[in-house]
């Protein structure tokens, strides 16, 4: 068995914990309640990151990811990709809030994959009067590569390979750097509202969230040539000293505290219907 790594970044988070689904819309809110920019040392990142694995309807080895990189001077650069075989396979960076990432919230939505051509979009709540009124601005990017993908999944499944049981989580929502940034309570990153849409019932969905280390966050796998089995982790490596802070249903509050959250807590009990913000109106 071989494990391909997405890069080598740092990654803690959590996955919905349920059967697998398909979908064709994925989606995640997050903004930056604390971050001290200082902290942050020239030329690195740190962020909120949503990520979904895609079929053909078979599990393909693609996924795709929505990233808000945020950088010492106190900019945020959202980052489209799609990812294969360890390395991206499309990537778009465009620097959205020069010195300001401290707007009021962000939904990243990863959807329109039935062509095979995958279609990202980016929600930004600057000011409360964007909020208020339910206002934001939109950015958009469409994929340039054709994956000949036709869903995206959520929820879980368990591969047997030469006797050994590897578990995919195949949507997953957290917190990612570059290297180990964090003093203790300098920086919260919140993730909320994460949903998948259920099209059988016109309704945004969400499972029951546990955590995951980079460590054990294999999101998809494919077979090489001579069927051997491929893992794909985000990360690969763990975030120490990373922990839940404040948790509601569908919401981590993520903070550097000097413990470590570990894998597989429990981070909300429940499942249900949740319409994300950009769609209440």
């Amino acid at each position: 068995m071989t494990i391909s790594v997405v890069h080598s970044n740092l990654y803690v988070g959590g996955y919905f914990k349920g059967n697998r689904l398909a979908t064709g819309r994925v989606i995640m809110g997050a903004n930056f309640p604390v971050l001290f920019p200082d902290i942050i040392p020239s030329g690195h990142y740190i962020g909120p990151v949503l990520m979904v694995a895609g079929g053909k309807p078979a599990v393909s080895g693609y996924h795709y990811q929505s990233f808000l990189a945020a950088k010492r001077d106190g900019s945020v650069t959202w980052c489209p990709q799609i990812w294969y075989d360890g390395h991206t396979d499309y990537e778009w960076a465009v620097g959205i809030a020069a010195g300001r990432y401290d707007y009021i919230a962000w939904y990243s939505e990863i959807y329109g994959i039935s062509d095979g051509v995958a279609n990202f979009k980016l929600f930004i709540y600057a000011t409360y009067t964007d909020w208020r009124n339910n206002a934001p601005a939109v950015r958009t990017a469409t994929a340039e590569i054709n994956t000949h993908d036709t869903t995206f999944y959520v929820g879980n499944e368990v591969i047997t390979f030469k006797g050994i049981n590897y578990r995919m989580n195949y949507f997953q929502f957290g917190v990612e750097a570059d290297i180990a940034i964090g003093q203790v309570d300098k920086w919260d990153i919140q993730t909320y509202e994460n949903a998948y849409y259920d099209s059988a019932t016109s309704q945004w969905k969400y499972l029951l969230g546990y955590s995951i280390e980079g460590s054990k966050s294999n999101i998809t796998y494919y077979y090489n040539a001579t069927g051997w089995l491929w893992i794909v982790r985000i990360g690969p490596d763990d975030y120490p000293k990373v922990n839940r802070y404040l948790t509601s249903d569908d919401t981590v509050r993520w903070r550097y505290t000097g413990t470590t959250i570990g894998n597989d807590v429990l981070l909300w009990s429940s499942s249900g219907v949740r319409c994300p913000y950009p769609y209440q109106k």
